[in-house]
Protein backbone atom coordinates (compact mmCIF):
# COMPACT_ATOMS: atom_id res chain seq x y z
CA UNK A 1 0.00 0.00 0.00
CA UNK A 2 1.53 3.49 -0.86
CA UNK A 3 1.71 5.39 1.67
CA UNK A 4 0.26 8.69 0.22
CA UNK A 5 -2.92 6.41 -1.46
CA UNK A 6 -4.50 4.01 -1.67
CA UNK A 7 -2.10 1.99 -4.51
CA UNK A 8 -1.00 -1.36 -2.80
CA UNK A 9 2.24 -1.54 -2.64
CA UNK A 10 4.02 -5.49 -1.65
CA UNK A 11 7.39 -3.94 -0.87
CA UNK A 12 5.86 -0.88 1.78
CA UNK A 13 5.27 -1.86 5.51
CA UNK A 14 2.43 -2.59 7.32
CA UNK A 15 2.79 0.41 9.49
CA UNK A 16 0.40 1.45 12.52
CA UNK A 17 -1.23 4.37 10.04
CA UNK A 18 -2.02 1.99 6.74
CA UNK A 19 -3.20 -0.92 9.33
CA UNK A 20 -5.87 1.12 10.54
CA UNK A 21 -6.73 2.79 7.34
CA UNK A 22 -6.95 -0.81 6.08
CA UNK A 23 -9.33 -1.84 8.87
CA UNK A 24 -11.66 1.06 7.93
CA UNK A 25 -11.67 -0.03 4.63
CA UNK A 26 -12.22 -3.68 5.26
CA UNK A 27 -15.12 -3.08 7.56
CA UNK A 28 -16.86 -0.24 4.74
CA UNK A 29 -16.44 -3.66 2.55
CA UNK A 30 -17.51 -6.05 5.20
CA UNK A 31 -20.96 -3.75 5.70
CA UNK A 32 -21.88 -4.17 2.23
CA UNK A 33 -21.12 -7.88 2.50
CA UNK A 34 -23.37 -7.95 5.73
CA UNK A 35 -26.45 -6.17 4.28
CA UNK A 36 -26.26 -9.21 1.53
CA UNK A 37 -26.01 -11.72 3.81
CA UNK A 38 -28.87 -10.85 6.30
CA UNK A 39 -31.12 -9.52 3.41
CA UNK A 40 -30.96 -13.30 2.11
CA UNK A 41 -31.39 -14.99 5.74
CA UNK A 42 -33.96 -12.30 7.26
CA UNK A 43 -35.04 -10.54 4.77
CA UNK A 44 -35.86 -6.55 5.29
CA UNK A 45 -35.53 -6.89 8.93
CA UNK A 46 -33.85 -8.90 11.57
CA UNK A 47 -33.49 -8.72 14.91
CA UNK A 48 -29.75 -7.87 15.44
CA UNK A 49 -27.13 -8.02 18.37
CA UNK A 50 -24.89 -5.36 19.38
CA UNK A 51 -22.10 -7.69 18.65
CA UNK A 52 -23.50 -7.80 15.03
CA UNK A 53 -23.53 -4.23 14.79
CA UNK A 54 -20.15 -3.84 14.90
CA UNK A 55 -19.28 -7.36 13.85
CA UNK A 56 -17.76 -5.63 10.15
CA UNK A 57 -15.46 -3.14 12.49
CA UNK A 58 -14.34 -6.29 14.27
CA UNK A 59 -13.76 -8.38 11.33
CA UNK A 60 -12.04 -5.51 9.58
CA UNK A 61 -9.96 -4.87 12.36
CA UNK A 62 -8.85 -8.47 13.18
CA UNK A 63 -8.13 -8.69 9.39
CA UNK A 64 -5.79 -5.99 9.19
CA UNK A 65 -3.91 -7.14 12.52
CA UNK A 66 -3.49 -10.69 11.07
CA UNK A 67 -2.19 -8.62 7.77
CA UNK A 68 0.39 -6.64 9.40
CA UNK A 69 1.35 -10.08 11.05
CA UNK A 70 1.76 -11.25 8.19
CA UNK A 71 4.28 -8.13 6.80
CA UNK A 72 6.08 -8.30 10.35
CA UNK A 73 6.80 -12.18 10.41
CA UNK A 74 7.52 -12.45 6.66
CA UNK A 75 10.48 -10.05 6.76
CA UNK A 76 11.39 -11.63 9.83
CA UNK A 77 10.85 -15.10 9.86
CA UNK A 78 11.98 -18.31 7.43
CA UNK A 79 8.82 -18.63 5.60
CA UNK A 80 7.83 -22.44 7.61
CA UNK A 81 7.56 -20.15 10.62
CA UNK A 82 5.94 -16.97 9.30
CA UNK A 83 3.24 -19.60 8.21
CA UNK A 84 3.27 -20.46 11.86
CA UNK A 85 3.06 -17.24 13.44
CA UNK A 86 0.23 -15.69 11.17
CA UNK A 87 -2.22 -18.92 11.68
CA UNK A 88 -1.88 -19.11 15.33
CA UNK A 89 -2.48 -15.31 14.86
CA UNK A 90 -5.77 -16.00 12.95
CA UNK A 91 -6.64 -18.57 15.15
CA UNK A 92 -6.22 -16.34 18.51
CA UNK A 93 -8.31 -13.42 16.75
CA UNK A 94 -10.88 -15.96 16.08
CA UNK A 95 -11.27 -17.14 19.33
CA UNK A 96 -11.48 -13.60 20.28
CA UNK A 97 -14.00 -12.60 17.89
CA UNK A 98 -16.14 -15.15 18.95
CA UNK A 99 -15.60 -14.28 22.71
CA UNK A 100 -16.77 -10.82 22.07
CA UNK A 101 -19.87 -11.70 19.95
CA UNK A 102 -21.06 -14.30 22.86
CA UNK A 103 -20.62 -11.57 25.67
CA UNK A 104 -22.84 -9.23 23.33
CA UNK A 105 -25.58 -10.99 22.04
CA UNK A 106 -28.13 -10.54 25.45
CA UNK A 107 -29.23 -6.98 23.89
CA UNK A 108 -31.00 -7.51 20.35
CA UNK A 109 -32.45 -4.83 18.39
CA UNK A 110 -35.38 -5.40 16.18
CA UNK A 111 -33.75 -3.31 12.81
CA UNK A 112 -33.43 -3.24 8.98
CA UNK A 113 -31.13 -5.22 7.34
CA UNK A 114 -29.59 -2.42 5.37
CA UNK A 115 -28.98 -0.48 9.05
CA UNK A 116 -25.49 -2.29 7.91
CA UNK A 117 -25.15 0.19 4.57
CA UNK A 118 -24.75 3.31 7.41
CA UNK A 119 -21.00 1.94 7.59
CA UNK A 120 -19.76 1.91 4.58
CA UNK A 121 -19.56 5.73 4.24
CA UNK A 122 -18.61 5.98 8.29
CA UNK A 123 -15.96 3.25 7.80
CA UNK A 124 -15.00 4.81 4.48
CA UNK A 125 -14.74 8.45 5.74
CA UNK A 126 -12.77 7.37 8.80
CA UNK A 127 -10.37 5.72 6.71
CA UNK A 128 -10.15 8.50 4.41
CA UNK A 129 -9.35 10.72 7.71
CA UNK A 130 -7.08 8.37 8.76
CA UNK A 131 -4.73 8.63 5.84
CA UNK A 132 -5.24 12.32 5.22
CA UNK A 133 -4.63 13.28 9.16
CA UNK A 134 -2.33 10.94 10.48
CA UNK A 135 1.49 12.10 9.28
CA UNK A 136 2.68 9.64 6.47
CA UNK A 137 6.45 8.53 7.52
CA UNK A 138 8.93 9.61 6.33
CA UNK A 139 10.51 7.68 3.39
CA UNK A 140 14.15 6.63 4.35
CA UNK A 141 16.76 6.98 1.61
CA UNK A 142 18.61 3.97 0.47
CA UNK A 143 21.67 3.77 2.31
CA UNK A 144 25.52 4.79 0.77
CA UNK A 145 27.42 1.08 1.27
CA UNK A 146 30.74 2.19 0.91
CA UNK A 147 34.42 1.05 1.66
CA UNK A 148 33.75 1.78 5.88
CA UNK A 149 30.69 -0.07 5.59
CA UNK A 150 29.20 -2.15 8.22
CA UNK A 151 29.08 -5.88 6.11
CA UNK A 152 26.52 -7.03 8.41
CA UNK A 153 24.23 -4.62 7.46
CA UNK A 154 23.94 -4.71 4.51
CA UNK A 155 23.79 -8.39 4.42
CA UNK A 156 20.67 -7.94 6.83
CA UNK A 157 19.06 -5.97 4.48
CA UNK A 158 19.68 -7.34 1.81
CA UNK A 159 18.04 -10.93 3.56
CA UNK A 160 14.76 -8.61 4.46
CA UNK A 161 14.97 -7.49 1.16
CA UNK A 162 14.57 -10.80 -0.39
CA UNK A 163 12.32 -12.05 2.35
CA UNK A 164 9.81 -9.26 1.02
CA UNK A 165 9.73 -11.05 -2.67
CA UNK A 166 8.21 -14.36 -1.55
CA UNK A 167 9.80 -16.48 -4.41
CA UNK A 168 13.66 -16.96 -2.68
CA UNK A 169 13.89 -19.97 -0.07
CA UNK A 170 16.16 -19.08 2.89
CA UNK A 171 18.85 -20.94 1.89
CA UNK A 172 18.94 -19.46 -1.98
CA UNK A 173 19.12 -16.07 0.05
CA UNK A 174 22.54 -16.51 1.86
CA UNK A 175 23.80 -17.87 -1.29
CA UNK A 176 22.99 -15.01 -3.32
CA UNK A 177 24.67 -13.07 -0.23
CA UNK A 178 27.47 -15.11 -0.49
CA UNK A 179 27.81 -14.85 -4.14
CA UNK A 180 27.41 -11.32 -3.75
CA UNK A 181 30.38 -10.64 -1.21
CA UNK A 182 32.33 -12.97 -3.74
CA UNK A 183 31.84 -10.74 -6.35
CA UNK A 184 33.06 -8.03 -4.31
CA UNK A 185 35.83 -9.19 -3.15
CA UNK A 186 37.13 -10.62 -6.48
CA UNK A 187 36.92 -6.90 -7.82
CA UNK A 188 38.46 -5.74 -4.63
CA UNK A 189 35.52 -3.35 -3.89
CA UNK A 190 33.28 -3.48 -0.76
CA UNK A 191 30.00 -5.03 -1.56
CA UNK A 192 27.73 -1.52 -1.35
CA UNK A 193 30.17 -0.29 -4.13
CA UNK A 194 30.08 -3.81 -6.22
CA UNK A 195 26.12 -4.50 -5.68
CA UNK A 196 24.96 -1.31 -4.58
CA UNK A 197 22.00 -0.77 -2.74
CA UNK A 198 20.61 -3.98 -0.72
CA UNK A 199 17.26 -3.40 -1.33
CA UNK A 200 17.51 -2.57 -4.92
CA UNK A 201 19.86 -5.62 -6.00
CA UNK A 202 17.56 -7.64 -3.77
CA UNK A 203 14.51 -6.52 -6.25
CA UNK A 204 16.41 -6.73 -9.52
CA UNK A 205 16.74 -10.56 -9.26
CA UNK A 206 15.12 -12.34 -11.14
CA UNK A 207 11.80 -13.74 -10.25
CA UNK A 208 11.13 -17.28 -9.98
CA UNK A 209 7.68 -17.84 -10.35
CA UNK A 210 7.28 -21.36 -9.61
CA UNK A 211 8.62 -21.05 -6.23
CA UNK A 212 6.79 -17.93 -5.33
CA UNK A 213 3.39 -20.12 -6.42
CA UNK A 214 4.43 -22.94 -4.48
CA UNK A 215 4.77 -20.90 -1.50
CA UNK A 216 1.41 -19.52 -2.29
CA UNK A 217 -0.21 -22.91 -2.19
CA UNK A 218 1.34 -23.68 1.28
CA UNK A 219 -0.11 -20.91 2.58
CA UNK A 220 -3.26 -21.54 0.73
CA UNK A 221 -3.34 -25.30 2.53
CA UNK A 222 -2.34 -23.61 5.62
CA UNK A 223 -5.33 -21.43 6.43
CA UNK A 224 -7.80 -24.24 4.65
CA UNK A 225 -6.52 -26.16 7.48
CA UNK A 226 -6.85 -23.67 10.16
CA UNK A 227 -10.61 -22.91 8.63
CA UNK A 228 -11.43 -26.45 9.32
CA UNK A 229 -10.39 -26.53 12.78
CA UNK A 230 -11.96 -23.26 13.34
CA UNK A 231 -15.04 -25.19 11.30
CA UNK A 232 -15.06 -28.41 13.54
CA UNK A 233 -14.44 -26.48 17.05
CA UNK A 234 -17.80 -24.48 15.69
CA UNK A 235 -19.74 -28.28 15.02
CA UNK A 236 -18.60 -29.31 18.23
CA UNK A 237 -19.81 -26.41 20.52
CA UNK A 238 -23.66 -25.97 22.41
CA UNK A 239 -24.67 -23.17 20.68
CA UNK A 240 -24.94 -23.52 16.48
CA UNK A 241 -25.44 -20.42 14.50
CA UNK A 242 -26.47 -20.66 11.06
CA UNK A 243 -24.93 -17.24 10.39
CA UNK A 244 -21.85 -18.22 11.87
CA UNK A 245 -21.64 -22.25 9.93
CA UNK A 246 -22.55 -20.66 6.28
CA UNK A 247 -19.63 -17.68 6.96
CA UNK A 248 -17.43 -20.56 8.47
CA UNK A 249 -17.65 -22.82 5.16
CA UNK A 250 -18.05 -19.80 2.94
CA UNK A 251 -14.65 -19.24 4.43
CA UNK A 252 -13.33 -22.76 4.06
CA UNK A 253 -14.62 -23.10 0.94
CA UNK A 254 -12.72 -19.55 -0.12
CA UNK A 255 -9.32 -21.12 1.52
CA UNK A 256 -9.83 -23.97 -0.69
CA UNK A 257 -10.67 -22.41 -4.43
CA UNK A 258 -7.12 -20.25 -4.04
CA UNK A 259 -5.11 -23.29 -2.94
CA UNK A 260 -6.75 -25.35 -5.99
CA UNK A 261 -5.92 -21.72 -8.09
CA UNK A 262 -1.86 -21.32 -6.88
CA UNK A 263 -1.70 -25.10 -7.36
CA UNK A 264 -2.48 -25.25 -11.09
CA UNK A 265 -0.66 -22.08 -11.17
CA UNK A 266 2.58 -23.83 -9.10
CA UNK A 267 2.61 -26.28 -12.03
CA UNK A 268 2.25 -24.09 -14.73
CA UNK A 269 5.33 -22.09 -13.41
CA UNK A 270 7.18 -25.52 -12.79
CA UNK A 271 6.25 -26.71 -16.56
CA UNK A 272 7.90 -22.85 -17.73
CA UNK A 273 10.59 -23.04 -15.67
CA UNK A 274 11.83 -26.99 -16.76
CA UNK A 275 11.32 -25.88 -20.62
CA UNK A 276 13.57 -22.95 -19.84
CA UNK A 277 16.11 -25.21 -18.58
CA UNK A 278 15.63 -27.89 -21.48
CA UNK A 279 16.05 -25.39 -23.84
CA UNK A 280 19.31 -25.25 -25.59
CA UNK A 281 21.45 -21.67 -25.60
CA UNK A 282 22.82 -20.76 -28.72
Amino acid sequence: MNHNGWAFDDDAPMTARLTTAFAFTAAAGLSILFTIVWLLSDGLSADISLGGLIAPLMLGVFIAVARAVYDVTLRRLPFAWMCVVVAVSILALALVGAEIFELTTDQRYSLSSFVFLIGVPVYGALAWATLAIWPAPKKQEPRLFGPGEDRGDWRDEFIRAARVRGDLTDKRIEALADDAYARAEAAHRSVGEECGDPVRYARSLPKDRATAAKRKLYFQLALVVLAGIVLTLNLGGEAKSAFGMGALILWLAIFAVGALSSFFLWRKAKREREGEAERPVD
